[in-house]
């Protein structure tokens, strides 16, 4: 046992090192034992526990509707979100009995693995392993990621956020020709699309970006192809639960979406929540924060001073920048109608500004920065402990101070099960267009009188003892049944009901998505240790830019 903690003590002290920092940046948000939940944490409660936990706690497969939660309308929040990637606050939950506990694990095991990708990544672009220690940091501690984590509580985002540099890494590794970069690359883009549609779009835009600027890297691009072709091919099979369920409700419904605009950054108020170190959900100011913003700044001073292979990723990075402002306001009010305005918010690109940023700033450091290694090893830490206080003032600032919006709540163990189970919040989003305006109107003279995980039983109190259409969304290609055979088999369609009656409806899993299920929760665990096991192996045998190519930007 000695002899194996021995040989991987660097490996463990990596990991270590990244356990202890996300253990540190979650701590504050749970001072006096609360935790600031606000509109979309709500959400991710709710699918979380309500509809995925308690399915799992009773051996269950988790349905693609939701029974509890969302108005008890059965709304297919499962499938137009997806949850397959949120193991890491699912597992939490089946196993503490405290659920404040098992969100505080859930955060923390969500920015370490965000920490530890971010790492693999940076083992591309730098020989330093403190540089590549920083790059982590930097992509963990950043204004932005705190934002989506604590201060939106987006944690189907922030699921992403985590792979968006494992994904990165494999087109990276592909470009070399190396085929481990096909499992990187396929597991990577596989849990995107397990945690977050909009990130999946916006990321195959980005590794679209990254192929075309390193297209004079590439030696043989039909080899490129096919490793790219057999990566798409291993991603469905991480991913084809959700892709399936997806394009189930989306091709058989005519579904109402959630609204389309675009809402910009507002450099004055950014400029000011960067001075003021602001974690906040207004999107009009959302930032990289102070440290991010002059490494920013820095690097384009460099860009127009040297030509350099980073010179690409800092002005890629600049470019989603400045793009994201008010000053194209114009622009924005044309095309906020079409299938762009789904991305609702500019700010949203900040991922991926900050990820070609970090990968330029660690390039230029480990290739052409003109100091000592010495030095620089004594810089990077420098810059890793600001960055660190800032985040961490930043976030408990952030929590402490209450009563701030409608929409916020100090979240403790008393009030937890009622918040994940009873969403004070309704959505239009995701149902059957043609029941939206029956579930509104028949709402007030039904109600919920027990809800399970597979399961709605409805209380009909019409003292007139007329029929009453069910406020309850039926999707086509789920199959439904009532206690009373008010539906037929494979018929979706509201059937009206007589008052002061009760009624029942549930819903049997397919056997082929029962399947599907155990199928995918299986290649996911093993994918996951294969990416561990490869990744950490290969942690100090592999350098990240060849010395010939530093000379030769020296």
């Amino acid at each position: 046992m000695l002899k194996i903690i021995r040989k991987h003590e660097g490996t463990i002290g990596i990991c270590l090192l990244f356990l202890l920092s996300a253990v540190l940046i979650t701590v504050p948000n749970f001072f006096s034992h609360y935790f600031k939940l606000t509109l979309d944490g709500y959400v991710h409660l709710n699918r979380f526990q309500g509809g995925i936990t308690d399915a799992i706690r009773q051996l269950q497969v988790p349905l693609p509707i939701n029974m509890i939660g969302f108005s008890n309308v059965g709304a297919a929040f499962n499938s137009a979100y997806p949850w397959m990637a949120g193991w890491v606050f699912i597992l939490p939950e089946l196993i503490f009995n405290n659920p404040l506990h098992a969100l505080f694990v859930g955060l923390v095991l969500l920015n370490f693995i965000t920490a530890l990708n971010a790492y693999f990544l940076m083992r591309k672009v730098a020989n330093n392993q403190v540089i590549r220690i920083l790059g982590a940091f930097l992509y963990e501690f950043n204004t932005y990621h705190l934002i989506i984590v604590f201060g939106r509580n987006a944690f189907g985002e922030a699921l992403a956020y985590a792979f968006i540099p494992l994904a990165i890494l494999g087109l990276l590794e592909i470009m070399r020709l190396e085929k481990v970069g096909i499992f990187n690359l396929a597991f990577g883009m596989g849990m995107i699309i397990n945690s977050h549609i909009l990130s999946t779009i916006l990321t195959v835009v980005a590794l679209a970006v990254l192929l075309g600027i390193n297209y004079r890297q590439i030696t043989n691009w039909l080899m490129v192809i096919r490793y790219i072709f057999y990566a798409i091919i291993v991603t469905f099979l991480f991913s084809g639960f959700t892709i399936i369920n997806f394009l189930t409700i989306f091709l058989k419904n005519k579904l109402s979406s959630p609204p389309f605009y675009l809402l910009p950054i507002a450099p004055d108020l950014m400029s000011k929540a960067v001075i003021n170190n602001t974690v906040t959900d207004y999107p009009y100011s959302w930032n990289l924060g102070i440290v991010l913003t002059i490494i920013l700044i820095m690097m384009l001073i460099q860009v127009a001073k040297r030509k350099a292979d980073y010179n690409k990723y800092v002005i890629v990075a600049s470019l989603l920048f400045i793009c994201m402002f008010n000053w194209f306001v114009p622009v924005f009010d044309q095309i906020q109608k079409t299938g762009v305005g789904a991305l609702q918010f500019t700010g949203r690109l900040l991922s991926y500004s900050a990820i070609f940023l970090i990968i330029g700033f660690c390039m230029y450091l480990d290739q052409v920065f003109p100091l000592k290694q010495k030095q620089v090893k004594k810089l990077a830490g420098v810059i890793s402990l600001i960055i660190f206080a800032y985040g961490f003032m930043s976030v408990w600032n952030y929590h402490r101070i209450l009563n701030d919006s409608s929409v916020r709540l100090a979240l403790t163990r008393q009030n937890y099960n009622d918040a994940a189970r009873h969403n004070p919040f309704s959505f239009e989003d995701y149902l059957p267009k043609n029941t939206v305006k029956i579930i509104k109107k028949q709402k007030d003279k039904v109600r919920v009188k027990a809800a399970t995980t597979t399961a709605i039983t409805f209380k009909l109190d019409n003292p007139d003892h007329k029929e009453v259409t069910l406020p309850f969304a039926f999707y086509n290609g789920i199959k439904y049944t009532s206690s009373k055979k008010l539906i037929k088999a494979g018929h979706v369609n509201l059937r009206n009901t007589k008052a002061n009656g009760e009624l029942k409806i549930s819903v049997k899993p397919a056997s082929a998505y029962i399947g599907l299920f155990v199928f995918t929760v299986i290649v996911t665990l093993l994918g996951s240790l294969f990416v561990l096991v490869v990744n950490t192996g290969r942690l100090k045998t592999e350098s990240g830019v060849s010395q010939t190519v530093k000379q030769k930007l020296r």
